[in-house]
């Protein structure tokens, strides 16, 4: 069996290097969790203290690299939703993790979902959903748009070749905008219901946006304040994107 520990360990360390935040990552390897990648899916078993990551997943992240692009935004956000999940299980205890959730499942309960006039009914779980996947989108498209502008520089390094000059700077100004629409999303979360056995029902996302307080919370203390909305305020983007301004002037501005 892998050592999803160690792989989980060695992308902390380099995601680091890039400006992620991993201290709740870094929290998570030194708890009582225990950690696994088989099968085809990636969860977590709050009664065990147990993450599974299926194997693609800490494959795609070690080594973490922006010089071989290889899809890493996918498994990112994978490992970054299920952390957070085995973070809130942890820290269920804490009164401010504990008022947070309260609050959360109560704006939950009875939230419209994406499939016809269907309502929640398991609150619980959409709050929980709504929280890994927030926490899970914000690292994965920066590190995108992170990916894009080093692709970018990369093929500029000696001038954008003439026959791709136009497609380099409309990546590059896509990467840009990209990062500020993905940042402005507000609605997640989903259940797999409703119904008794909702367990065994398609799952089903909530049209309701996350609350500030979740919002506040997750960019504070999961994310770090490392995930900025605006673009200009991410120091390793604003410096790739003044090279590039350089290279494509006055196209760029």
């Amino acid at each position: 069996m892998a050592d999803t520990r160690g792989g989980l360990a060695k992308f902390a360390a380099e995601a680091e290097r890039h400006d992620l935040p991993v201290k709740f990552l870094k929290y998570l390897l030194h708890s009582s969790y225990s950690f696994s990648s088989f099968g085809a899916s990636s969860f977590v078993l709050p009664t065990f203290n147990h993450m599974v990551l299926e194997k693609n997943v800490v494959d795609g992240v070690t080594p973490l690299s922006l010089a071989a692009p290889r899809g890493e935004m996918t498994a990112i956000q994978t490992i970054y939703h299920e952390a957070t999940h085995a973070w809130l299980d942890l820290q269920e205890d804490n009164p401010e993790v504990a008022a947070l959730m309260k609050d959360g499942i109560k704006h939950y309960k009875g939230a419209p979902l994406m499939r016809g006039a269907e309502k929640a009914d398991d609150p619980e779980r959409v709050f929980h959903e709504a929280m890994g996947s927030y926490v899970g989108h914000r690292p994965s498209r920066y590190w995108g748009a992170l990916e894009s502008l080093t692709f970018v520089d990369s093929l500029c390094a000696k001038g954008p070749p003439p026959d791709k000059r136009a497609f380099l700077l409309s990546m590059t100004k896509r990467a840009h905008v990209d990062y500020g629409s993905a940042m402005a999303d507000r609605v997640f979360g989903y259940q797999n219901g409703p119904g008794t056995f909702s367990a065994f029902r398609e799952q089903n996302d909530t049209t309701r946006m996350i609350t500030g307080k979740m919002k506040e919370f997750c960019d504070r203390v999961l994310l770090e304040g490392k995930i900025p909305d605006q673009f200009d305020r991410k120091a390793p983007l604003v410096a790739l994107w003044n090279k590039l301004r350089k290279t494509f002037h006055p196209d760029l501005g």
